[in-house]
């Protein structure tokens, strides 16, 4: 369901975050390349349909982000026009925790 998208993505954008850490800019998915890797990693624990489009990418980013911010009161995802989405370089994702 819409859930188990949210959290594949947030996981996608979480190992795209830990893979570019140590770069000086922030390195961003678009929601081509976030539809890519849903469908590639499909045999992970959440299961996803692949008839995804990006509007589905940018409502199950946008949930996430709203959620967060109610939650922590902090901005989680950025996003920057063309270049797409990314987790915030002033994050720390660990397990169990933000």
């Amino acid at each position: 369901g819409r859930a188990h998208l949210q959290l594949a993505i947030f996981e996608i954008l979480c190992e795209h975050y830990k893979e570019h850490y140590f770069e000086t800019e922030t390195s961003f998915l678009n929601t081509k390349q976030i539809i890519k890797l849903l469908i590639k990693n499909k045999a992970t624990k959440w299961t996803i349909e692949t008839e995804l489009n990006p509007i589905q990418i940018i409502q199950a980013i946008d949930k996430i982000k709203l959620s967060a911010f109610k939650k922590l009161n902090k901005e989680i995802i950025v996003s920057k026009k063309w270049k797409g989405y990314a987790i915030s370089p002033n994050v720390i994702v660990k397990k169990g925790d933000i």
